[in-house]
């Protein structure tokens, strides 16, 4: 759900310091807290993907109907669904409902029927006649009771604000079924609510949607909410307390969107101050992602008394309304509400977009100084451990589903570093590609969905990238040897040691920019194996040469070497030495005529070899050869030279 980063060091705060724009900073540990939000359904393990009679019938509309007293923590109402029937001769409803509620009674067809609501949380209800496929119906479920409270935050929470009550719930990822009859998964969006909730006159109810109606009845105002766009069970929300309200709005073109704010009274005026501010971010959203995909009714935010945000549909809670924060919660509009991961293992599809979008912000207003901290900030977020992968294996953890290091930083990383390997045009323009198509657009998408609009827009077959940074864990650092040659020639080997074993290596492009009084030059490295080497003209003689400066690439450790020791007139270097593949040999003046290999029986091994620079460095391929010790011998002008190699598997 949420997301922000933590601490980096840049010498650009030399000249703009943390006063000039103190309130947009990344701050340490934020991402933290707005992936605790939404670990906070920790009661339940997932409920699987429905099956049997819970597959048999799609949800089209829910009617909620409540009376909440924000001073009492209790709940009291019905909801109506209507279904559409899948398959024939059905008979029976199942629904997912907490068994800490009561159920008082079932209507179909204006007549009670018999449920079957389960210890296993389970509302099984006999419809008592048989309906066709096809068929469109309702059911209405009486209920009321003390919704549970899970490990942590519940689904359904009650606090105090100034001394004012306040209730809302909060359903990511399976509490939905806490506090109302549903199917609590990620298989069927419901077509449209009605949310209509009585309460004491003094409160408000913010929800879903567009406040069609608010009247009084006598002690009691009634407050009715419609949402008019598909929404996943989880997204669906109220909150109600003594709210004040005022709106900021977005307006692009000939266009326009309501920002609704409903705010605690005692924080009306600090809240003005970030909502406000949302405006641009808004604008630069709908200007690089498509139009606010629930621009028909609003946007919205709605405090509640809990660090973090939850992007409840068209109406986000907020515990504060910080520049990170508020940024990452709007960007669920696209990337996570518009469209939604089908499957809780794939969750980085709405947390790491979330999350790079609000990187993405501050690139566009704070590209000088609040960007780099951010990238800086993530990249030691997701390195400070050796393992992880983005993909989720095990959902019935919800603390690994909403794991900020890897669901929220790492995936949003792995959007940089496609962006990087794609270039903007063609990464920007396959986001608009899969937030357009028809099939995934108000529905479900997985991480294929994504890929495949990524591989459509740039040529490039991406299974080894997502093998690598998707599904394999950790992370590569590198060592960079950087040899002077004439004519402002240099040659790079480069060396690369992976975190984790589960990826044996990291192809990527590198960028490396030698700079000097005279020149400023990056060049873009298609790195393919450790060891590698390169020979590369700035067209100038370089002062530094910096691996990664603009922070495209997770990598940790790295370090660049000019000129390494050893490098006197007659010195060889053969690297690496223990060596499972190619094995460099390079001199820095002395010249090569040609090579020999031996075991140390004597016996002559002819292996392949190819010449990277003329007399200075040779690539010797060592993958035919059994493991152990050789020798390697080396004819140069003056004489030959050998040494010890050592080959591994």
């Amino acid at each position: 759900m949420k997301a922000i980063c933590l601490s980096g060091i840049l010498c650009l705060l030399t000249f703009f310091p943390d006063s000039v724009f103190p309130q947009y900073r990344p701050e340490t540990e934020a991402l933290n807290t707005i992936a605790a939000t939404d670990q906070k359904a920790m009661r339940y393990l997932p409920k699987k993907s429905p099956s049997g009679s819970r597959s048999g019938y799609d949800v089209t509309y829910h009617r909620f109907s409540y009376f909440v007293d924000p001073a009492v923590w209790f709940l009291d109402g019905s909801v109506t669904t209507c279904f559409r029937v899948l398959e024939s001769d059905f008979q029976q409803l199942t629904f997912d409902l907490s068994h800490a509620l009561v159920v008082d009674s079932v209507i179909f067809h204006q007549r009670d029927v018999i449920y079957d609501h389960t210890t296993d949380s389970r509302l099984t209800i006999l419809l008592g006649e048989t309906l066709p496929a096809g068929q469109l119906d309702s059911v209405t479920v009486f209920y009321h009771g003390i919704p549970e409270l899970g490990e942590g935050f519940g689904s359904f929470e009650q606090a105090y604000h100034a001394g004012e009550p306040v209730i809302w719930t909060l359903s990511e990822p399976y509490g939905s079924s806490d506090w109302w009859p549903c199917k609590d998964g990620l298989d069927d969006k419901i077509d449209s609510i009605d949310m209509i909730i009585t309460t004491p006159a003094r409160y408000r109810v913010a929800g879903n949607g567009l406040l069609v109606e608010e009247k009084e009845v006598g002690p009691d105002k009634v407050y009715h909410w419609k949402h008019r766009y598909s929404i996943a069970p989880y997204l669906i929300a109220f909150a109600v307390t003594n709210y004040e309200f005022y709106s900021d709005w977005c307006v692009t073109g000939s266009d326009s969107v309501e920002v609704l704010n409903y705010v605690y009274p005692e924080n009306i005026e600090s809240a003005r101050k970030g909502t406000g501010e949302l405006i641009r971010v808004m604008q630069y959203f709908i200007e690089r992602f498509g139009p606010y995909p629930f621009r028909e009714e609003k946007y919205g935010h709605a405090q509640f008394s809990h660090g973090g945000g939850m992007e409840h549909q068209t109406m986000s809670f907020m515990g504060g309304f910080g520049f990170e924060l508020s940024s990452h919660e709007l960007a669920h509009s696209w990337f996570g509400n518009m469209i939604t991961c089908g499957s809780w293992h794939e969750v980085w599809l709405n947390e790491g977009f979330a999350t790079y979008c609000a990187g993405l912000a501050y690139e566009r207003f704070f590209p000088d100084l609040y960007w780099r901290i951010w990238k800086n900030n993530n990249i030691a977020y997701i390195t400070q451990a050796p393992d992880g992968a983005v993909y989720v294996a095990d959902t019935t953890s919800v603390a690994r589903i909403f794991n900020s290091r890897l669901s929220y930083s790492k995936g949003a990383f792995v959007l940089h570093m496609l962006r990087w390997i794609i270039g903007d045009e063609l990464f920007f323009r396959a986001i608009h590609n899969y937030l357009t198509d028809p099939a995934l657009t108000y529905g479900f998408a997985s991480t294929t969905d994504l890929k495949q609009h990524l591989e459509e827009a740039c040529l490039l077959d991406l299974t080894g990238f997502f093998e690598d940074w998707y599904t394999g864990e950790g992370y590569p650092s590198y060592t960079l040897l950087c040899y002077p040659l004439p004519d402002s020639q240099y040659q790079l080997i480069i060396y690369q040691k992976q975190s984790h074993p589960s990826v044996d290596f990291f192809e990527m492009p590198l960028p490396v920019r030698f700079k000097s009084s005279t020149g400023d030059t990056l060049m873009v490295l298609d790195h393919h194996y450790s060891g590698e080497a390169f020979v590369v003209n700035p067209g100038f003689v370089a002062d530094s040469i910096l691996f990664d400066p603009d922070r495209w690439i997770v990598s940790r450790g790295n370090s660049v070497i000019i000129n390494p020791p050893d490098d006197s007139r007659d010195a060889i270097q053969m690297l690496p030495n223990p060596t499972g593949q190619l094995l460099q040999v390079v001199t820095q003046t002395l010249e090569i005529e040609s090579l020999m290999l031996f075991d140390l029986s004597g016996r002559h091994f002819q292996v392949p070899m190819v010449t990277v620079l003329p007399r200075r460095s040779i690539s010797v391929d060592l993958s035919a050869c059994p493991s152990g010790t050789y020798l390697l011998k080396i004819y140069t002008p003056t004489g030959i030279k050998s040494g010890k190699v050592i080959k591994i598997d």
